[in-house]
């Protein structure tokens, strides 16, 4: 039994592989993006969210393996760079205040005025400095840009082709994204896990036709290796704007329900 041609073509993108063996790829994207949503998701406990993450990172390890695809030390390699990345991604999206927001420490009075830091209220009770300040991952997406945009020159020099297409798709997300987030902000409606569903297979349309044509080529018109990058870039970002947008989609969608009711 044969599959359809463009599931086919996928299949064959994300099964297998003839780029660089060492890390692995597979393993590293599933730490980072897996471990991301351990991290910055708050639904089900913390300890349920991370043996889900580990395990989606163990069978992606695993499968490259037994597909004969990479070596045990390549995914763990990839596995610890994954996680590596993580936490700079953490660290780059952590809220802080600025130091010109707010009150200035040299205006008012003067910290060795009035009470001392050390008497009356802790600065750890009460608010602290980066309470009430939302994460910033605008600067995620700018970081993935510039990353993205490094290895395209580099690949693109290097006369690898398709690896310029691929990084691409980081640069298309990376770019879709921010601008997702500098648009709209955060939307914090729950969509359920129905709505979850639909709106993971609507994104995985547009990021299809990323990996498809990131590895494939354009399926239509000119399969030129610039064409191949605007594609796969724009695709990617489609994919990602969806995902951002899609609780305020579920919001709206609500409302014009009770509304016409």
């Amino acid at each position: 039994m044969s599959l359809p041609v463009p599931v086919a073509e996928l299949f064959r993108s994300v099964a297998t592989s003839d780029g660089y063996g060492f890390p692995s790829g597979h393993a590293t994207a599933a730490a980072a993006v897996y471990g991301g949503f351990a991290t910055f998701l708050d639904t089900v406990s913390r300890r349920s969210r991370w043996l889900a993450a580990g395990g989606v990172v163990v069978s992606v390890a695993g499968t490259r393996v037994v597909l004969g695809l990479h070596t045990v030390e390549q995914v763990v390699a990839g596995a610890v760079f994954g996680g590596v990345l993580l936490i700079a991604a953490t660290r780059l999206a952590r809220p802080g205040s600025s130091p010109r927001s707010g009150s200035s420490p040299r205006s008012g009075s003067s910290p060795r005025s009035g009470s001392s830091p050390r008497s009356g209220s802790s600065p750890r009770s009460g608010s602290s400095p980066r309470s009430g300040s939302s994460p910033r991952p605008d600067r995620l997406f700018a970081g993935v840009v510039v990353v993205g945009l490094t290895a395209l020159v580099v690949t693109t020099l290097r006369g690898d082709g398709s690896g310029a297409a691929v990084t691409a798709i980081a640069v298309g997300g990376g770019v879709g994204g921010s601008l997702a987030w500098r648009l709209h902000g955060r939307d914090d409606t729950p969509v359920g896990g129905v709505g979850a569903v639909v709106g993971l297979l609507i994104a995985a349309v547009p990021f299809g036709v990323a990996a498809i044509t990131a590895e494939n080529g354009v399926p239509v018109g000119p399969d030129t290796l610039g064409v191949r990058v605007v594609v796969a870039a724009l695709a990617a970002g489609v994919a990602v704007w969806v995902v951002l947008l899609w609780p305020s989609a579920i919001g709206r969608l609500r409302r014009l329900g009770s509304t016409g009711e």
